[in-house]
C-alpha cells in the first residue's frame, strides 16, 4: 500500500517535519535515525507508516491500514508548545492535517491565524 502524501514524521525529542515526496525523505532524514526507528510518522490520512533503513539508503517501508488522527493531532500540539506558540484549532469544517500544519508555520513564524 502507497502512502498519500504529504507524510509527517515526529523525533523522539517531539520536532515535526512534512515531507511531500519520497525523494524529500531520502535526502533528508539521516540513516542512522531511520535504522534505529527515531521517527513516527503518519501519512496525510493519519495511518501510520514505518520507514526502512537498507543500505545506505532511506525509504518508505509499510503503510498500516490502521488510521492513528489522534496520535498525529496530538503530535502536531505537542510541536506547537515546543515552539511555544498555540495549536491551531479544527475548524467547524474540519481541517485536516496540512490546513492546520500551515497554519501552525505561519504562526510560528509570526503571522497571524486566519
Amino acid at each position: 500500500m502507497e502512502p498519500t502524501w504529504p507524510i509527517f514524521f515526529r523525533d523522539a525529542d517531539g520536532w515535526m517535519r512534512m515531507f511531500d515526496s519520497e525523494l524529500s525523505v531520502r535526502r533528508q532524514l539521516e540513516y542512522n535515525d531511520v535504522h534505529e526507528e527515531a521517527y513516527r510518522c503518519w501519512d496525510v490520512r493519519g495511518r501510520l507508516i514505518t520507514l526502512e533503513a537498507n543500505g545506505n539508503r532511506v525509504g518508505i517501508g509499510h503503510v498500516s491500514e490502521h488510521r492513528d488522527d489522534a496520535g498525529l493531532t496530538a503530535a502536531i500540539k505537542r510541536f506547537a508548545s515546543i515552539l511555544n506558540v498555540d495549536a491551531p484549532k479544527a475548524s467547524a469544517g474540519g481541517a485536516g492535517p496540512v490546513a492546520t500544519w500551515e497554519t501552525l508555520m505561519r504562526i510560528s513564524r509570526g503571522g497571524k491565524k486566519q
